[in-house]
């Protein structure tokens, strides 16, 4: 009611003070059209350049009829559900999250999770520590390696395993053929796949092991999926696997940047990932079933 009082006296006084406008604000701001046989007193310059739009007084305009709802009907309740529903399956979260469900439902025996930790980050660094495990959770591997060259100071500022730690460890070929027997007929889900597949072939090739079964391995990059669900978090156009646990609600079980940690952590992020569109799927099932 007071909004109707207001938008009265508005037209009051605009009449008072001879006001003219086009029809596009005495539509919007005064809700009122020009009476039939009404005459323009005016004509301005479209502000786009095409031609010239008539003004009319608001005393010779009248108002426009009040806006009566008709009561929705329950097909149309649905149908805006259902077109709800099939838009915030359009967002990137949920269109990853339905891509990675249904990777995940097609390769349901052949997942594993791979992760490590290494002396650092240049052409010549090798693996220190390699865990597996598979898409339940269960550790398949968890092994700390002897390297051939020291481990860089900055690596060791993240994952603090020192070369002391490793001294009485295996070197990479004791354990070669058995991590090939439990990757062979698998697909690794690895968080920055690129990195990790490099660092396996550098520590083979150090110790003059095989390597091409290592490039030949099946793997899924968690780390882009991530990108792909919640963006980029860096100049690099990735996201770091705290930062996507962070996105996902995930908190740590154990220590971040222990390579069994984080294939725990890679492993709940993927299926987080995955589960993020059920709310919506079955909103959208039920909404469908009803309007059918």
């Amino acid at each position: 009611m007071q909004a109707d009082a207001e938008l009265e006296r508005l037209r009051q006084q605009a009449v008072k003070d001879g006001l003219s406008f086009g029809v596009t604000r005495l539509r919007e701001q005064y809700r009122m059209k020009p009476k039939e046989g009404a005459t323009p007193v005016r004509w301005v310059k479209n502000q786009y350049g095409r031609g010239k739009n008539p003004h009319y007084l608001v005393a010779d305009c009248q108002p426009l009829k009040e806006r009566i709802a008709k009561p929705q009907t329950n097909a149309q309740r649905l149908g805006r559900l259902v077109a709800s529903l099939k838009a915030k399956l359009r967002s990137s979260v949920n269109k990853e999250s339905v891509r990675v469900r249904q990777w995940l439902a097609d390769n349901a025996c052949k997942v594993v999770y791979l992760d490590t930790e290494t002396t650092g980050l240049a052409n010549n660094d090798q693996i220190i520590e390699l865990a597996i495990i598979d898409s339940l959770g269960a550790t398949l591997f968890n092994q700390r390696f002897k390297p051939s060259v020291a481990i860089h100071p900055d690596a060791m500022a993240v994952h603090n395993i020192t070369d002391a730690d490793l001294a009485g460890c295996p070197c990479w070929p004791e354990y070669q053929e058995h991590v090939s027997q439990i990757l062979a007929g698998k697909v690794a889900v690895i968080f920055n796949q690129a990195f990790d597949i490099r660092m396996l072939q550098q520590t083979a090739a150090a110790f003059n092991c095989p390597v091409d079964w290592i490039a030949a391995l099946p793997t899924q990059c968690a780390m882009m999926t991530a990108v792909r669900a919640y963006g980029a978090t860096n100049l690099h156009g990735t996201i770091s696997l705290a930062n996507a646990a962070g996105e996902a609600g995930l908190s740590w079980h154990g220590q971040a940047h222990n390579a069994l940690a984080d294939c725990d952590m890679t492993r709940r992020l993927m299926l987080a990932i995955a589960d993020h569109c059920e709310p919506v799927l079955k909103a959208l099932e039920e909404a469908e079933k009803q309007r059918a």
